[in-house]
């Protein structure tokens, strides 16, 4: 999905996802902003709004030479790479993505891809704790 808009706001929400059949539920969201040097007052957020109204951040803040958001798995979103993100909807029965871009440039644009949501299975033989994903 791209997001462009010159000098504006752009807000997308997708359709609500049911999540009840999933353990521990995951959503896999990979960014890529493209960089013009104008990023002072470039700002992402995508976040997820839960069933009970709560909301469960997956990136969020501004983009500038210095600032670069961390998303909720610890990624950093970088301007010119891809850049996955995985965020826990544990507990949030339904689960509805909105994806909001401001950018200052017309050169500038948003894209998320790979929009993926796993029940997160924790793996027996790992003694490190990770985890396994399984699409459902």
């Amino acid at each position: 999905m791209l997001c462009s808009d010159a000098d504006g706001f752009v807000y997308v929400t997708l359709d609500p996802v049911d999540l009840a059949a999933m353990t521990t539920p995951v959503v896999s969201i990979w960014t890529h902003i493209d960089s013009t040097g104008y990023e002072s007052s470039d700002a992402i957020r995508i976040w997820a709004t839960c069933a009970d109204g709560s909301t469960i951040d997956v990136v969020s803040g501004g983009l500038d030479d210095e600032a670069h958001p961390t998303g909720a798995s610890g990624e950093q979103l970088t301007e010119n790479v891809w850049v996955p993100h995985l965020a826990s909807l544990a507990g949030c029965g339904t689960a509805t993505l909105s994806f909001g871009c401001q950018t200052n440039s017309g050169n500038e644009e948003c894209w998320f891809d790979l929009i993926e949501f796993y029940d997160a299975v924790p793996d027996p033989e790992s003694q490190s704790g990770a985890a396994n994903y399984a699409y459902t």
